[in-house]
């Protein structure tokens, strides 16, 4: 009973699973925001979708560890990016731009400097820098904080939005 106890609690402390078995990240357990035909190319399930003047924003995550954000909106902002965060090569998330959350491994990608996003296992960090934002609509698991020229979106389960973004004006639906 001891040695399993000893077993049970060196691979729960072991923080590389996070990394590992993409499978297990909280993220992997959130509801599909949205049926198979709006899923974008690489993704295996849409977690939430935000809509903020010309952009119409899905992130995206696959079961190999990736994370992604997809921009379905008009034609001239239409995108499709990802990260494999099983390669975060040691990045670690601790605090970005406001962003509040476990220290967990991390990795970002940016989209013609209007469009950020970060991931991490229990959360995704998307940001939109645009001077015409209007107004704001999210869908599944989301928050957003918009001010006149940003917008600041958490994805993720409602504690890790709550912890990361708690002064949030929006809340996805």
């Amino acid at each position: 009973m001891i040695a399993l106890l000893l077993l049970t609690g060196c691979t729960a402390d072991d923080p590389d699973w996070l990394v590992k078995d993409p499978g297990r990240w909280p993220l992997a357990a959130l509801p599909a925001a949205a049926s198979r035909s709006g899923v974008p190319d690489g993704a295996e399930k849409v977690l939430a979708r935000i809509q903020a003047g010309k952009h119409d924003l899905v992130p995206w995550i696959h079961s190999k560890g990736v994370c992604g954000l997809a921009d379905q909106g008009t034609a001239g902002a239409a995108f499709n990016m990802s990260q494999d965060l099983t390669r975060s090569e040691g990045n670690v998330m601790t605090t970005e731009e406001g962003f509040a959350g476990a220290e967990e491994p991390m990795t970002g990608t940016a989209s013609e400097g209007t469009v950020t996003l970060w991931c991490t296992p229990t959360r995704m960090f998307v940001t939109v820098e645009d001077g015409d934002l209007g107004e704001v609509r999210l869908f599944g698991s989301a928050a957003a904080k918009q001010t006149k020229e940003r917008l600041t979106v958490v994805v993720g389960a409602p504690e890790a939005v709550k912890q990361s973004l708690p002064d949030a004006t929006v809340i996805g639906r």
